[in-house]
């Protein structure tokens, strides 16, 4: 059910998980709607095209910094860069289709001394459904 990323051999380019950010993206139930609003567009004659882009921190594929949780704790700019880039275990999830618990990181089969863990979850084909909203549960 999991499989290292360096099991498809030597691999030294980035793996891309993020998902397109726009104002189809659905955001969890409460949190802000991405919005784009173009401020300077070419086709008007401005030298440039520029967007105000609005959304909330917790849009798409994104990193829970320290204090998304934490009170006081440092927000995403105290998280090293190097904790985010290098070889992952990905544990492959989706067959699950419920919230997780200890158990199942347990069954997962995750490598004594992994340093970066990808969950890939039935939340993987959610993001697919443009215009929909997030499950119940």
């Amino acid at each position: 059910m999991s499989d290292r990323l360096a099991d498809a051999g030597p691999r030294r380019s980035p793996i891309d998980v993020t998902l397109t950010i726009g104002p189809d993206l659905m955001v969890w139930p409460g949190d802000p709607a991405v919005a784009v609003e173009p401020r300077k567009q070419i086709r008007r004659g401005d030298a440039a095209n520029v967007s105000l882009l609005s959304m909330g921190t917790h849009t798409g594929t994104h990193v829970d910094p320290p204090n998304h949780f934490i009170e006081g704790a440092g927000g995403i700019d105290t998280v090293p860069l190097e904790a985010l880039v290098g070889p992952a275990f990905v544990a492959d999830l989706r067959p699950l289709d419920r919230p997780l618990d200890a158990g199942d990181l347990e069954a997962a089969g995750v490598p004594e001394g992994t340093e970066r863990l990808l969950l890939r979850t039935a939340n993987s084909d959610i993001w697919r459904r443009v215009g929909q909203g997030f499950p119940e549960r």
